[in-house]
């Protein structure tokens, strides 16, 4: 079954404004021809932290966005927080990477901000 979540898009024709407009994305770029077994998967991993939405990108149906995110390797894993990246990851096997996915979803989008705290 390739149904994903509903908090998941596969994004086509470039149209990577999902990206930017919501504010908490992780996103994959891969060859979906080859791999597309790995992304309800890989959605649902993404998308059972609350307020994060995934985004798969085939890189022949949004070769623009490929050239624009600079990609130096397939696949990449690239996690937006208010429209903006900030961080990613690349190459790997899904399964084996999801530990990551996980700690790098908690540190960017719910770690707390060090707070000054002053007690008098």
């Amino acid at each position: 079954n390739q149904d994903l979540s509903p908090k998941s898009k596969i994004i086509k024709n470039d149209d990577w404004s999902y990206l930017l407009v919501n504010e908490n994305v992780v996103a994959c770029i891969d060859n979906y021809k080859y791999n597309k077994q790995d992304y309800p998967e890989f959605a649902d991993e993404v998308t059972k932290h609350k307020g994060i939405k995934a985004a798969i990108m085939d890189i022949y149906e949004v070769p623009k966005t490929v050239r624009y995110l600079e990609l130096r390797g397939l696949p990449a894993i690239i996690f937006f927080k208010n429209g903006k990246e900030v961080d990613r990851m690349y190459g790997y096997e899904t399964r084996e990477i999801y530990p990551e996915i996980d700690k790098r979803i908690k540190e960017i989008y719910f770690k707390k901000e060090n707070a000054l705290t002053s007690e008098r």
